[in-house]
């Protein structure tokens, strides 16, 4: 059965950036009408699910996380993913964002950018976060802001609120995984697999677009994600497959 490919309403926030009440979302509606979020769909943008109290289970390409409170989960675009009907509206408080790469693109710094792509890349970290009481403080500064009437500057204060959250993610996970200082070349490596390994599985073609070594690529891999180039790119393509 296809697997529904779900974009980003625009519709629902022009400046390309949501917050949907979990509970709401899940158990109220309006109910999206492309898809179930309680079976598996892909996601074309960038989504974080925020548990405030209560426990959640929820499925991403082939992995289950149980979700407690003062918890989260980042889901990055072209990932499967699927909420699982284990848990009552009553005990369920939370968020659901979801933002688009252009979004990211126009309001963040080219080195808050590279942050929080790093953060998003689940080859490298696990997607499982634990929140800290600055997280929860700008957490309560997003749901006011959301409630706000469209303007002129409510575009830019999202965005200030947005980077501010998932940075504080990522002094998280640096406090607990001290960043790599290979993660960056990593990440454009793998950007090229992404989008062309269904003509390009040659990991030496990869060194070479890079203008490295096949070797410093190796090392590199080995670093990040402990295999060799060919090994990521094959595990890379059975993901697709799988998917």
């Amino acid at each position: 059965k296809q697997i529904p490919q779900i974009r980003f309403r625009i519709d629902r926030q022009a400046i390309g950036v949501d917050m949907l009440d979990l509970a709401q979302f899940l158990w109220k509606g309006p109910f999206p009408t492309d898809h179930s979020p309680f079976q598996p769909h892909r996601l074309k943008f960038f989504a974080l699910l925020v548990i405030r109290e209560g426990q959640l289970s929820h499925q991403v390409d082939f992995d289950h996380y149980e979700l407690q409170s003062g918890e989260a989960l980042v889901i990055a675009p072209g990932q499967i993913h699927a909420f699982q009907e284990k848990a009552s509206e009553e005990s369920l408080s939370g968020a659901l964002f979801i933002f688009t790469e252009a979004f990211l693109l126009k309001q963040m710094s080219q080195t808050a950018f590279s942050h929080i792509a790093r953060l998003y890349n689940y080859h490298l970290r696990s997607p499982h976060y634990h929140l800290t009481a600055p997280n929860f403080s700008l957490l309560d500064a997003l749901t006011r802001e959301f409630q706000e009437e469209a303007d002129g500057v409510k575009g830019g204060i999202l965005a200030g609120i947005c980077t501010s959250f998932l940075l504080q993610l990522t002094r998280n996970q640096a406090q607990q995984i001290p960043a790599s200082s290979s993660d960056l070349l990593f990440e454009r490596f793998r950007e090229m697999v992404v989008n062309q390994y269904a003509t390009n599985r040659e990991a030496t073609s990869y060194a070479d677009q890079l203008n490295i070594s096949f070797k410093h690529l190796n090392e590199t891999c080995k670093a990040c994600v402990g295999q060799t180039a060919k090994r990521f790119i094959d595990a890379y393509v059975m993901l697709e497959s799988k998917r």
